[in-house]
């Protein structure tokens, strides 16, 4: 069975600014090239990324960044209203941001394990596993 990666918005922003942790990252994102498994990211992660890159970078690099992970093994998961409520119902109960609720109910839901370096997550290490950076 191959491994199911889900990726947070800290994650993406590591590799992306060769911050701590990117080499990990990349050798996910090797792996699941490889394996021909691609990393899984919520549409709503997405756009945290964008707009956190967008408010340090600017437009131009932000989109930039887009364009460039579209060449990536990853594979932007779509939300629907169930989704929504159950990203919520994690949020209600849990102290993560918005944004990380969908990265965990994804992870929950397609059974795979997130890679995040964001000290949020253990808050949910009980829900879904977690492969820090």
């Amino acid at each position: 069975m191959k491994r199911i990666i889900v990726l947070d918005t800290f994650a993406l922003l590591s590799f992306f600014h060769k911050e701590r942790g990117w080499q990990k990252v990349e050798a996910v994102l090797r792996q699941a090239g490889q394996d021909q498994a691609p990393a899984l990211l919520s549409i709503i992660n997405l756009g945290e990324f964008y707009y956190i890159l967008r408010r340090k970078v600017g437009e131009a690099k932000a989109a930039e960044a887009l364009d460039l992970l579209g060449y990536l093994p990853v594979n932007v998961c779509p939300v629907d209203q169930t989704f929504v409520l159950e990203a919520a119902r994690i949020k209600a109960t849990r102290k993560i941001s918005y944004a990380d609720a969908f990265c965990v109910n994804l992870a929950v839901m397609q059974k795979g394990e997130v890679v995040t370096g964001d000290p949020e997550f253990r808050e949910v290490e009980d829900l879904v596993r977690i492969e820090w950076l």
